[in-house]
Parts: structure tokens; C-alpha cells; sequence
């Protein structure tokens, strides 16, 4: 396992845009195309976007360090430190927190932080594993790229509450997440752009976990 700074986009995919090779991602294929030639151009930011930015920006440390507290846990930033897969070296991941030493369980955690606006609705209850498909798949990608944890903690901070989602690595979706990266990454090379996974078959792929943890 590697681990270090490296820039995202002309030299490796990231977690967070793991969701657009399933159809549920904040890009699309094209765009995530020119980031990694580094042919993109530079959007103008909407001021709703802007806004929300630096909403997350200004309550994700406050965030950390409250569950932390509250959890019993000593945290430390990861800053720009990447980590990744000796196998997939273009394939890295930053989580906003890890945990030091492990959990009651002998746990390795790594921590998520959102800060969503009030409206959000895509989240189940405190303490479910429903997260948005999209963080789903980010999530699923730490395990998938090597961050040194067992499990990782979503803390989202929803109107004034905190609410926490307990996200265990599942093997079928890891597999695939690799796979799909892979073919992705091959396929840039090359000069193509590739189709992204139907956003069925995203949610089918899901909903094994979900079915396999009802059982």
C-alpha cells in the first residue's frame, strides 16, 4: 500500500468520482474524460454552489471534532495525504479523518464528513447504513484503494442535528469498483470515452447490499 500526495484528475481517479462510473455522479464521463487529459476547462461556480462549499468547509472540523468527542476517539487529519494500492496506483483515496488507535470492536476508522444543506433527503435515520448512492460508492472506494480502516463512519450533519452512518466494506461492490476503474482508466488512454454503468444496474448492485444485510 502506497500512500502520499498526488494530484487528482491527470494522474488518478478519486473516490468521489467513483459515482459517475455508475450513473449517480456530480460529472459525466466526458467531463471526468477531460480532467484526467487535462483538458478541462474552468466552470464558473454558481453562487448556490459556492455558498455550499464553504458551508461544508466552515462545520466539517467543528463536525469531526464533536463526534469524536462524543465517540470516545482521537482523530487526526489527513490533509492532502492520498492513499492507494500497490496493484492500482492511479486509483487513490482521501478520507477527511481517521481515527487513532481502534474502536471497542478493534476497529480501524476512517471518518466521512458531510455538511448538507437542510433539504437533503436522500439519507436514512441515524444510525442506518441508507446513505446517498453516490457516497455509497466513495465509501465502498476506501475500501477499494487500500485507506487503512475496517470501517468507516459517514457523520452528516443535517439541519442541527448530527447524524452518524456506520458503512461496513462490502466484497461484491469493491470487486466491482476496481473493475470499473480499471476498464475506465484504460479506456482514457486510449482515447475513449466509455459509457457509465446504467443507473439500474448502479441500484441493483446496491440493493444486494441491501437485501444481504436484511437477511
Amino acid at each position: 500500500m502506497g500512500h502520499g500526495k498526488v494530484k487528482i484528475g491527470s494522474e488518478a481517479f478519486s473516490a468521489s468520482q467513483v459515482g459517475t462510473l455508475y450513473g449517480c455522479g456530480y460529472k459525466t464521463m466526458l467531463q471526468l474524460y477531460e480532467q484526467y487529459q487535462g483538458t478541462v476547462v474552468k466552470e464558473a461556480v454558481s453562487e448556490e454552489a459556492k455558498a455550499s462549499m464553504e458551508f461544508g468547509t466552515f462545520f466539517e472540523d467543528a463536525v469531526a471534532r464533536f463526534f469524536a468527542q462524543k465517540q470516545g476517539f482521537k482523530i487526526k487529519r489527513c490533509g492532502e495525504t492520498a492513499y492507494w494500492l500497490d496493484d492500482m496506483p492511479y486509483f487513490v483515496c482521501h478520507p477527511d479523518r481517521l481515527v487513532v488507535g481502534k474502536d471497542k470492536l478493534g476497529r480501524r476508522v476512517a471518518l466521512e464528513i458531510k455538511c448538507v444543506r437542510p433539504y437533503a433527503e436522500a439519507w436514512g435515520e441515524d444510525g442506518s447504513t441508507v446513505i446517498p448512492d453516490v457516497y455509497f460508492f466513495q465509501v465502498q472506494s476506501y475500501f477499494a484503494c487500500g485507506v487503512p480502516c475496517d470501517v468507516v463512519y459517514v457523520v452528516c450533519l443535517r439541519g442541527n442535528r448530527i447524524y452518524t452512518y456506520e458503512i461496513l466494506p462490502d466484497d461484491e461492490v469493491i470487486v466491482d469498483i476496481r473493475k470499473r476503474v480499471s476498464e475506465t482508466k484504460d479506456a482514457f488512454d486510449m482515447g475513449q470515452v466509455p459509457e457509465p454503468a446504467t443507473y439500474e444496474e448502479a441500484v441493483s448492485l446496491y440493493g444486494k447490499r441491501v437485501n444481504k444485510d436484511a437477511e
